[in-house]
């Protein structure tokens, strides 16, 4: 039983869920701001350098799959760290657009066609169905 939680405790940080040994993802939600910050500020240094089609083709494979990938968990989070998400993903519309921070987001998100990550969650089971 010991040799089995101490293998379990030596994989269970994937790439973007982070448990810890009771299963709890609080420790997660601090593990993917700083893994989407890293990958927004990719995302704004390649705006300098490449056209918005080209950054929303980035955001699509960088950022939307952290975003995507495990967010029905984001609706047991409380509110700041829910801000906090939608404040990352925000910016990220903003580098795209090459807009600054009074830009409102609901701009941002109609002219690259992504909806808050709230909209997303509940379009989530739906798209999952569908495939299936």
């Amino acid at each position: 039983m010991n040799r089995a939680l101490k293998q379990f405790k030596s994989i269970s940080t994937w790439d973007v869920v982070k448990l810890d040994s009771c299963l709890n993802y609080t420790s997660n939600t601090q593990y993917i701001f700083s893994k989407l910050n890293k990958r927004i500020s990719i995302l704004g240094h390649a705006r300098t350098i490449v056209n918005g089609d080209m950054c929303l083709y980035l955001y699509k494979q960088l950022i939307l799959p952290v975003l995507d990938y495990v967010d029905y968990i984001y609706d047991g989070l409380n509110q700041y760290s829910e801000f906090t998400l939608q404040r990352l993903q925000n910016g990220a519309a903003r580098h795209i657009l090459k807009v600054d921070r009074l830009t409102p987001s609901a701009y941002t998100h109609e002219k690259v066609h992504m909806g808050t990550l709230s909209i997303r969650r509940k379009k989530h089971p739906c798209i999952m169905l569908f495939k299936y």
